[in-house]
């Protein structure tokens, strides 16, 4: 884990010195799971954004003993969304495909902007790029300077789901144990699980198998992974249905209950979300923040960006058994307030400095209650001590998969509700390039929600469950512009969902 203030610092000298520490490839690691088929997609954000024509991706499939079974190099030269089936590399068993990209130019960030799909003919599950195999001995000196736990992983272990794991080894064979604790609201569950995995190969971890029935109490749960040098390596985590194979999964983020780190006064660190028509919504908060007692609540607004009304949140002491689980749909109906077009959830630490790192997970699920698979994305709230870059304007990108067998629909917001109506001009990507933009303009405070479907019926018709990988590409005058994509499984209600680039 690199602390924040370094990871500030970095911002800061990119900004002074777009030479300083250059970084000239990035890559991901995407597993194969069982049942189904992986794809990646990615906007060319090198060229549209940066204006890199010199950029070059890689892809290998790896077998389950890390060697390599295939590399094939596309160049990325066009302003559009490419999209590859990464299956359609080879018919031998694969263990991970790598993405990678190189250039001569300055990529500045080593992770790449792209997202990484799991689908069969009941789900798609979309998550960004979340492990890598790193760069440089330096670049190893900076991210893996702290080891700490991973966390922010929602528990369901009941009526045929299972909630799993994979842990990756990175560019060496790794030996040693990963840890669980699952800390349930009336005892601590804990076990080992010897790894002994070939390089770039996959462990899948079942909760329920590992900790038996015991695993069906929920709780907090972490996972300590062996220490790897070279590697940057999240864990995609999340919830399994067992008859038919979906999952719902993002990545793991760290857990700094262990970690002392704080902002210089106690303002809340907050976001503002979308309510999204036929889903619904929760927060959950774990206790893995720096120790302090955190206090929050949860303002819903109107189309203009007033606040409607407020619901207190139970405080969250860290360390704690006890977690956050808010319904955000409940809560709403509770309070009578039918107009509510967004919520902003807020925290902040009861005494002291507010907690730099204040993840959460933002769950939207199927409104109809069809299925318990729901979109669980990591999220870290923003707090305004963190630095921004003088006159940065808004620019966000993400993928919105559609198809046939799918329901998808973007939220637009600003993470600050202070403001009057603002423009944002929203362009979709497709594979063979722009193909909408428009300008649209609603409240700070407010949320702009649209079906992409509908302004690309022509992309719709007969794509089934390979969907059509879209890109949103929103730009603003404001610098606070977030977006969050969520698709749902027509037939099965199952939902996956990510934030932003």
């Amino acid at each position: 884990m690199k602390p924040i203030k370094d990871i500030e610092g970095t911002r800061k000298e990119y900004h002074t010195d777009a030479q300083h520490n250059t970084v000239h490839r990035s890559s991901l690691l995407a597993p194969s799971i069982p049942g189904c088929r992986v794809d990646v997609s990615f906007a060319n954000h090198f060229l549209i954004k940066r204006g890199y024509h010199d950029i070059a991706c890689r892809l290998t499939a790896i077998n389950p003993d890390g060697e390599r079974i295939v590399s094939k190099t596309y160049p990325i030269d066009e302003p559009r969304v490419y999209a590859f089936e990464l299956d359609n590399l080879t018919d031998e068993t694969v263990g991970n495909f790598m993405v990678e990209f190189f250039t001569s130019s300055n990529l500045f960030i080593p992770f790449p902007a792209v997202i990484v799909n799991h689908r069969n003919n009941t789900f798609l599950n979309s998550v960004h790029s979340y492990n890598r195999v790193l760069n440089d001995v330096f670049e190893d000196d900076e991210v893996n300077r702290a080891q700490v736990s991973e966390a922010s992983i929602d528990v369901s272990v009941k009526n045929g789901l299972d909630t799993f794991a994979i842990f990756t080894s990175g560019p060496q064979n790794c030996a040693g144990d990963l840890v669980i604790s699952l800390q349930g609201p009336d005892e601590l569950l804990k076990a080992s699980v010897a790894v002994n995995s070939r390089r770039l190969s996959n462990t899948m971890v079942s909760l329920q198998e590992t900790l038996g029935s015991g695993a069906a109490q929920g709780g907090v749960l972490t996972l300590r992974q062996p220490s790897q040098a070279m590697f940057y390596g999240r864990m995609l985590a999340g919830v399994r249905h067992l008859a038919d194979g979906a999952i719902a999964a993002n990545h793991s983020f760290y857990d700094c209950s262990d970690v002392e780190e704080y902002w210089t006064d106690n303002r809340p660190s907050s976001r503002i979300y979308p309510l999204l028509p036929g889903f619904s919504a929760e927060i959950r908060l774990y206790p893995i923040f720096s120790p302090c007692r955190m206090l929050g609540a949860i303002d819903f607004l109107d189309s203009n960006g007033r606040i409607l009304t407020t619901t207190e949140c139970e405080p969250v002491d860290c360390p704690s058994v006890e977690f956050l689980d808010l319904s955000v749909t409940e809560a709403l109906a509770t309070s009578g307030t039918g107009d509510a077009v967004s919520f902003q959830y807020r925290a902040w630490p009861e005494q002291g400095g507010t907690p730099k790192r204040i993840n959460h997970q933002l769950v939207y699920g199927d409104g109809g209650g069809q299925s318990e698979l729901k979109a669980s994305v990591a999220i870290s709230l923003r707090n305004p001590n963190a630095f921004t870059p003088s006159q940065a304007k808004g620019l966000v990108w993400g993928q919105c998969a559609i198809s046939d067998d799918f329901d998808t629909r973007v939220g637009l917001t600003f993470d600050n509700p202070d403001g009057e109506l603002a423009t944002v001009v929203i362009k979709l990507l497709g594979e063979s390039g722009e193909t909408y933009e428009r300008s649209e303009q609603f409240y700070a405070g407010a949320a702009h929600v649209f079906d992409p479907a509908r302004l690309l019926p022509e992309a719709v018709a007969g794509s089934g469950s390979r969907p059509h990988y879209v890109w949103y590409w929103v730009t603003a005058e404001r610098s606070d512009l977030s977006a969050y994509a969520v698709t749902r499984n027509r037939s099965s209600g199952h939902c996956s969902g990510e934030h932003n680039f």
